[in-house]
């Protein structure tokens, strides 16, 4: 299935970015009051009386936005703008009558709004989504950083890594379909039987590794920087990655779990994992300029989902340098595994040495590696 959608949002008399967030119903909608919400949003009580009718602007965290928009509706909201820091595309998780029109904005667009004078107002909110069923796409080029990028390094790394006796099992996985809802990775988690599940000890997850004005980044499995750390062990591979870093001599920094990629269905089955991502369709700040070079205030990838995103659009310096980081771990972990933490499962059952490095699409490996 191909899903195509844009939004349109004009708010105070000024044009804003927007984007479907999955699986939104369809909606036109003018001349609406704008509701800023200050709690979570996640059950109905959270909206104030002027919901009712009105689009309503909440920020993102503490529960699914699936729940988010569903008790915005259940309160009377006709509409849902949902802000964030987090990268990567949002998801409902499937069609849903109970679902309002959702659409997310930036957090600083959010924050625009916010501080304008009250009355909020919504002059235009458009949300328009088409599901179509395709028999062929004949696709030649587009998808080379989401997601050709983090399969080129696994490719390399395996090519490298097939010169080498492993104590451990390393397995290399490629998940289609992650676009509308993780569709792959959660069929084949639903799929896969208890015994194999219960070996993996270890995901690695690949995910936009060249992304032209990129960031060296590592989802915060320790949970210090985010607030929400990864299953047991999550940190200490985590770790482990930031070492590959530290042996090139070169800068990184924690990103988000956000459960955005395909390492949310090994996150919801409690299974250790660590990760890579060098950025999506966030803004690059002044911060990681002075540490990685670029520009500030400009996305990380300004081809995110879009035809431009081609050969031309792979910073090959930050593809080299996370495929090393994640050779490294590859080759800690396929050494051994009798130090890395057990989860519960595995410490009353048989001894387990599955490592799984898993991203989503494909594409020809590039010489990464020396």
């Amino acid at each position: 299935m191909r899903v195509n959608g844009k939004a349109t949002l004009w708010a105070n008399g000024e044009a804003f970015d927007a984007e479907p967030i999955g699986w939104s119903p369809e909606c036109t909608f003018t001349d609406r009051p704008l509701i800023a919400v200050q709690s979570l949003g996640c059950k109905a009580a959270d909206y104030p009386q002027e919901s009712i009718g009105a689009v309503v602007l909440v920020g993102g965290g503490g529960c699914t936005l699936s729940q988010k928009s569903i008790a915005a509706g259940q309160a009377g909201a006709i509409g849902l703008l949902m802000y964030e820091f987090t990268q990567l595309t949002p998801s409902l998780g499937g069609l849903n009558d109970r679902h309002i029109p959702s659409a997310r904005i930036a957090y600083r667009d959010a924050q625009r709004i916010m501080n304008h004078r009250l009355p909020l107002s919504l002059d235009v909110f458009d949300v328009y989504v088409q599901y179509k069923e395709v028999s062929s796409y004949n696709v030649t080029s587009a998808g080379m950083n989401d997601n050709a990028s983090g399969i080129a390094s696994l490719l390399e790394i395996a090519a490298e890594l097939s010169r080498f006796k492993t104590n451990s099992t390393v397995k290399f996985a490629f998940w289609t379909a992650s676009e509308p809802c993780l569709l792959g990775s959660k069929h084949w988690m639903s799929t896969v039987h208890k015994e194999e599940l219960q070996k993996i000890r270890l995901y690695l997850d690949a995910t936009m590794l060249g992304s032209p004005n990129g960031a060296l980044k590592v989802y915060d499995g320790h949970g210090t920087s985010f607030g929400t750390p990864g299953p047991h062990g999550s940190g200490e591979a985590e770790a482990t990655l930031t070492e590959g870093f530290e042996a090139q001599g070169i800068n990184f920094t924690s990103t988000e779990i956000s459960n955005r990629s395909d390492y949310a269905t090994f996150f919801d089955a409690k299974i250790p994992f660590a990760g890579l991502f060098s950025g999506a369709n966030g803004f690059k700040t002044s911060k990681e300029v002075s540490m990685f070079g670029g520009d500030a205030d400009v996305p990380y990838d300004s081809n995110y989902h879009e035809p431009g995103d081609n050969l031309q659009n792979i910073n090959m310096t930050i593809l080299f340098q996370n495929t090393k980081a994640l050779a490294h771990a590859v080759g800690v972990y396929g050494r051994s595994l009798d130090n890395f933490p057990q989860s519960a499962g595995q410490r009353y059952g048989a001894p387990t040495k599955h490592l799984y490095l898993i991203p989503a699409l494909l594409w020809a490996s590039h010489y990464l590696l020396s």
